[in-house]
């Protein structure tokens, strides 16, 4: 969907497992109202823009809720699948925590997470793997990598 939905009034600031649509380490920015819920844009019922980073905001923040909690942290690891121009390298990078950049690709993909604006990893946290695949057939190949990672891991 690309257009405004006509039948949404705003968004609560968290969902109702407190992943925040609007948190402190937000990844996108987002316009809230005075409640903060994320708002609408002028007389228009809904500003799609706005919900779509919003909605981004909460899947960057489920995956920094998983690796900070005190109980069972998660490590988080991301395939990311090409053909796709929506794949967004930043959003896959900060939920696996990955500092690096692309190690599968020969010539590298996306560069390493300092190097861009919106990218933010910590150290303090479990660090995954985020891999670029560019086509169905490297999925293979891409998820031995992960599944590799994982086995260390588990020793």
């Amino acid at each position: 969907m690309t257009t405004k939905p006509t039948d949404i009034g705003w968004f609560a600031s968290t969902d109702v497992f407190g992943n925040g649509l609007n948190p402190s380490y937000a990844y996108q920015t987002v316009s809230t109202d005075s409640y903060g819920h994320i708002k609408q844009s002028g007389s228009s019922p809904g500003n799609y823009n706005n919900y779509h980073a919003a909605v981004l905001n909460a899947t960057d923040s489920v995956a920094y809720n998983v690796r900070t909690n005190s109980t069972i942290p998660a490590t988080v690891f991301a395939i990311g699948l090409g053909g796709n121009a929506t794949m967004d390298p930043i959003l896959l990078q900060r939920m696996a925590n990955d500092p690096n950049a692309d190690q599968f690709n020969n010539p590298a993909v996306f560069p390493a997470c300092s190097t861009e604006a919106t990218c933010i990893t910590y150290a303090s946290q479990p660090q995954g793997t985020f891999i670029y695949a560019p086509t169905a057939a490297q999925l293979g190949q891409a998820f031995l990598s992960i599944s590799s990672q994982i086995l260390r891991l588990s020793h």
